[in-house]
């Protein structure tokens, strides 16, 4: 039987077929004695199903392959948190290594996020989240030892400590130079730009959410704008796609080199968090594939990069609302967006202010049934704001950056840069305000699990829908065009 197989949608069905094993196997808790040889057994049946000849065969051993590495990958971390157990409701040291900029509790307690854990000196997988109970002068990569109660995690989290107190703190400077980097841009900044507005700006171009005030932070989310403060996406795909069409013109070769660079950059300076893992690998494949000239399907590079960022941390798929919020995101951007356009306005090109206002709208919709879910309310301005301030975005980035540069080596263009960054954030900042202070800005709402797969059953219709009434071809979608 001969069957019209290529290499991605090989790929995409092992990647599909992995996710389905990974995320049965760690709710259902299953145990069948997988161990890493399993997973890697899995992995070399994807890459002979990719030198072999198409067939029916093939299928059914990319599915065998997908299904054994994913349980293998649950089994694994399963296996890897049972050592956490016996330390459970114990006093205990907690030693690690600060993995994100802390942040704060709805009491502003200060929150850290370790890595590299050790628990009395024993060396454990997994992540470990970390309330303190006094504040500390402790930043991203300072390695840091902790006292409090272990108790069971959640989410993506091993264990927890609430109310843990600080017994030494190592500065972690010399292992991150790029935070070294960033620090010093945002002391610059801070020098000529002042305020809320100086937050939102660090927010903008470095991703520094925590440095947001509380009622700053609370109106942003109200808008919908969290997800530009946040690291996100989209923020790194301002920065390529004017990285590779400035450059386009002069070298391919440097176009897609200096792009590269930026997504390296970028995630340095704001971390590898599970919405920046996702936007950095789908901004280098899709980087690959304008240089090679190649197009795929975006369902291939969704369970692709679903896939590889799930091979990393397996707990996200535990149900972590950042991950899942991250890849509604991106498929509203790759296919509700796209489709919508050639839906409503044919094959013309969208400008600049149409792509930004269709690829909000398309995010908005598909991370609205995710926020119904866990936050119980529904904003009503969220698409007003965001198709007000977002295509000012661009600019107040640029303006951020030449601000914070110039501040210490050209301190008059600082003024200068500074006077004009300080009027743009300020008016984002009363359209916000004025956005989320509106008696009507949100409404509570509540939803259950089944009526959020109703609701993307409906969208994903009307996707199809769209896509078939205007022929529209998925594989003409780059997401660095």
């Amino acid at each position: 039987m001969k069957l019209r197989l290529d290499k991605a949608m090989i790929i995409a069905g092992w990647s599909l077929f992995f996710i389905v094993g990974l995320w049965v196997g760690i709710w259902f808790d299953v145990a069948l004695g997988f161990s890493w040889v399993s997973f890697w057994v899995g992995v070399a049946i994807l890459a002979v199903s990719l030198i072999v000849k198409p067939s029916f065969g093939v299928l059914i051993l990319v599915v065998f392959g997908g299904l054994l590495s994913g349980f293998s990958r649950a089994e694994i971390d399963t296996f890897a948190k049972m050592a956490y157990t016996e330390y459970y409701q114990n006093e205990v040291y907690v030693y690690g290594v600060v993995a994100e900029d802390p942040d704060r509790d709805s009491k502003n307690r200060m929150i850290l996020r370790l890595k590299n854990v050790a628990i009395n000196q024993h060396r454990l997988p997994g992540m470990v989240y970390i309330q303190l109970k006094d504040d500390a002068k402790i930043g991203r990569s300072d390695s840091v030892i902790l006292n409090g109660k272990l108790q069971e995690g959640f989410g993506s989290f091993s264990g927890v400590v609430y109310r843990a107190e600080v017994a030494e703190i190592r500065n972690g400077y010399h292992r991150d130079p790029i935070l070294v980097v960033r620090n010093w841009f945002s002391d610059s900044f801070r020098q000529v730009v002042s305020g809320p507005s100086a937050s939102l700006g660090l927010g903008y171009l470095l991703g520094m959410r925590r440095e947001l005030p509380e009622d700053l932070a609370e109106n942003l989310r109200i808008v919908g704008l969290t997800h530009v403060i946040v690291a996100s996406g989209y923020n790194l795909t301002i920065l390529v796609r004017f990285s590779r069409r400035f450059l386009a013109g002069y070298s391919k070769y440097l176009a897609a080199f200096s792009s590269f660079m930026m997504v390296v950059l970028f995630i340095g300076v704001t971390g590898l968090s599970p919405s920046m893992s996702r936007a950095g690998l789908v901004a280098g494949l899709s980087l690959l594939a304008w240089y090679y000239g190649r197009k795929f399907h975006p369902l291939n590079l969704l369970l692709f990069v679903a896939a590889i960022t799930l091979m990393i941390n397996p707990n996200y798929a535990s149900g972590d609302l950042g991950w899942m919020l991250s890849f509604a995101a991106f498929a509203g951007v790759m296919f509700l967006a796209p489709v919508a356009q050639s839906f409503f306005f044919g094959d013309k090109k969208p400008g600049t202010i149409r792509q930004i206002a269709g690829e909000t709208i398309a995010a908005q919709v598909m991370t609205l049934p995710l926020l119904m879910l866990y936050f119980e309310s529904f904003s009503l301005v969220a698409i007003f704001a965001n198709l007000i301030i977002l295509p000012f975005v661009p600019l107040a980035m640029l303006l951020v950056f030449l601000t914070g540069i110039f501040a210490r080596v050209a301190p008059i263009l600082g003024d200068i840069f500074g006077f004009l960054t300080q009027m743009v954030l300020d008016s984002m900042l009363s359209v916000a305000t004025f956005w989320a202070k509106l008696e009507w800005s949100e409404m509570e709402v509540r939803v259950n699990f089944g009526e959020v797969i109703l609701m993307y059953f409906i969208i994903i219709v009307l996707i199809l829908f769209m896509a078939k009434k205007s022929r529209f071809n998925f594989r003409s979608v780059n997401l660095v065009d």
